[in-house]
């Protein structure tokens, strides 16, 4: 099948944005399977280099399938309606990870979408907008398998916290970050730590995620903290979950997140489960003594995040030819 994969975002080899990461690993894997995948950003106007793409060729082909990736006002408004009108028969399919994204304006006037897909188990999107939604767990897609074992005893001890700065998270960052805590954020999110009376023991900017050298590879040990909000409507694991797995990374889970560790299939020992920045400091020096016990977790997870990442892959294809 011959499809195009629209990102709204930049498709750039070092980018850190979830979304265009999970639409890259969709694009390799449909090339892989045989598919006629093409990947096109509507925010840069430009593809990536090995689909060998460029406007004229993007502008100029039809497509059996248009996959949309995420959603924004920020893209081309002409390419896309010009790409739309050249396949106007093509299937139809929209990928989320976020609840709060609905897709580019100008769809509806277009037509429905063939297939939702989105970590959401249950829709929070109007119907007219979909025929079909899929649950899927597409932040496991940007796991990788355990890199840089070799470099975990190099790695400070001192618990990171990195993830969304969310109103519906503030109550945990009260809670959790404090002196004994570095945070990676932006700096307009400092700021709003800084008010909520967070005082880290430092801030660093984001994280860097060119495969082998992850700024997370400095560290052990990260704190997982979840929104409110998801306690009771389950999301998946976050991609910092994978991130840290990747990355050999240990992390402790506020006791809140219980359901979606429950829910999420991986084995998570009551050791790792905390509802202090103490209890975080008093287990990493258990670990510090019995390595053994981070080994077993981390390879635990590994295996399993293998077979979910095959299982979820095998899935999408099948949504976006449409055989289920």
């Amino acid at each position: 099948m011959k499809v195009l994969i629209l990102e709204f975002a930049t498709l750039s080899h070092n980018t850190t944005i979830i979304h265009s990461r999970i639409a890259k690993v969709i694009y390799n894997y449909l090339r892989e399977r045989g598919h006629k995948a093409e990947i096109y950003s509507l925010l840069e106007g430009c593809g990536i280099k090995n689909g060998n793409q460029n406007r004229d060729v993007v502008l100029g082909s039809t497509y059996d399938c248009i996959v949309e990736s995420y959603g924004s006002f920020y893209c081309n408004p002409f390419l896309y309606k010009t790409i739309r009108e050249k396949s106007p028969n093509a299937r139809r399919v929209w990928l989320t990870i976020e609840r709060m994204i609905v897709p580019y304006g100008a769809n509806k006037k277009l037509n429905k979408f063939n297939a939702f897909i989105s970590n959401l188990e249950t829709s929070v999107w109007p119907h007219e907008y979909y025929d079909d939604y899929w649950f899927v767990d597409m932040n496991l897609l940007i796991y990788n398998g355990r890199l840089n074992k070799e470099k975990v005893n190099e790695r400070t001890k001192i618990p990171l916290y990195y993830g969304q700065v969310r109103k519906d998270r503030s109550k945990y960052f009260k809670k959790y970050i404090d002196k004994n805590v570095i945070v990676s954020t932006s700096k307009k999110n400092t700021r709003i730590m800084r008010d909520l009376g967070c005082n880290p023991m430092k801030f660093i900017g984001k994280l860097f995620w060119l495969k082998g050298k992850e700024t997370l590879n400095r560290f052990k040990y990260s704190i997982y903290l979840e929104d409110e909000t998801t306690h009771n409507n389950y999301n998946c694991m976050g991609t910092r979950f994978y991130e840290c797995l990747d990355c050999n990374v240990i992390m402790f889970f506020d006791k809140n997140c219980q359901n979606t560790i429950n829910r999420s299939g991986y084995i998570i020992d009551k050791f790792f489960i905390v509802s202090s920045t103490q209890e975080v400091l008093d287990k990493i020096e258990v670990l510090e003594k019995n390595p053994q016990m981070a080994e077993t977790y981390l390879e635990t997870n590994n295996q399993i995040a293998i077979k979910k990442k095959a299982e979820a892959l095998d899935k999408i294809e099948k949504i976006i030819i449409g055989t289920i």
